[in-house]
């Protein structure tokens, strides 16, 4: 009874820990000094998207984890977003501004340009990062800086 919740807790884990490499290595990528480092950083931005990709796929909708550790039961997680409507809410229906705290903070005029993907819920920020931190890695090294507005 308990697997399927404690797989969901390491999956959410998992994605926290591959929300923290991938901007890491897009520091890294963005402040190296030369060709070679940029390259082994921009390799490792990218193969962390790709799990992060899968293991935020598997904690929305269920799946297969990868874990480092030898196991005795099969990690697969379960659709744990979708098992409670307050947490469905928080990713996918809320617009309101998820900061808990210093929430004077949050973007409050509709005409800002973060502020419709900051009142779309959890799911439209993670995919949003993942898919702005692509468009970095793919980027030349002569672009991929931290003054680069992209």
């Amino acid at each position: 009874q308990l697997q399927g919740p404690l797989v969901s807790l390491d999956t959410a884990t998992h994605v926290l820990y591959h929300v923290s490499f991938c901007r890491v290595y897009g520091h890294l990528l963005a402040f190296g000094v030369d060709s070679p480092e940029k390259a082994a950083s921009r390799q490792i931005l990218k193969d962390s998207l790709k799990s992060l990709r899968t293991e935020y796929t598997a904690l929305l909708y269920g799946g297969r984890i990868q874990l480092n550790a030898n196991v005795s039961f099969d990690p697969v997680a379960p659709a744990g977003v979708f098992e409670y409507a307050p947490i469905t809410d928080i990713f996918f229906r809320t617009k309101d501004c998820l900061r808990r705290r210093n929430r004077e903070l949050c973007y409050n005029d509709p005409a800002h340009e973060y502020y419709a993907i900051t009142h779309s819920g959890l799911d439209a920020i993670v995919n949003r990062y993942i898919d702005e931190m692509t468009i970095f890695a793919a980027l030349p090294d002569v672009n991929a800086t931290p003054t680069n507005p992209m």
